[in-house]
């Protein structure tokens, strides 16, 4: 089982909010949100957390999973965009295009089948 934070971007909205869910791969992990009423729509963008992290384990208990997590409350806990964080750290959103466990679905397959 893998837990997958899944950051959610509509077109003329940003960043409308992540879910952490539990799933075998990116494809169960869309229909667990879907399933669970939580997928907001837009554009994913899956990333498989390191389960073997302490640190980032910590981070998934904190938020929890099974929820749509508006950015609000992340930019309330300090997290910040890709964009704001590619300012401050040059690269940045290429190396997260380029990571291997990092994966996109178009607002045109983020649905059921």
């Amino acid at each position: 089982m893998n837990t997958y934070w899944i950051s959610f971007v509509k077109e003329g909205q940003g960043n409308v909010g992540v879910c952490i869910v539990d799933a075998e791969d990116e494809k169960a992990a869309i229909a667990k949100t879907l399933d669970l009423g939580i997928n907001p729509g837009g554009e994913a963008a899956l990333f498989k957390m390191p389960n073997d992290e302490p640190e980032a384990m910590a981070e998934v208990n904190v938020l929890g999973r099974d929820r749509l997590i508006p950015w609000q409350e992340l930019e309330s806990l300090g997290y910040k965009k890709e964009k704001d964080l590619d300012e401050e750290s040059p690269g940045f959103s290429e190396y997260i295009n380029n990571h291997p466990d990092v994966s996109r679905v178009c607002e045109k397959h983020n649905k059921q089948d």
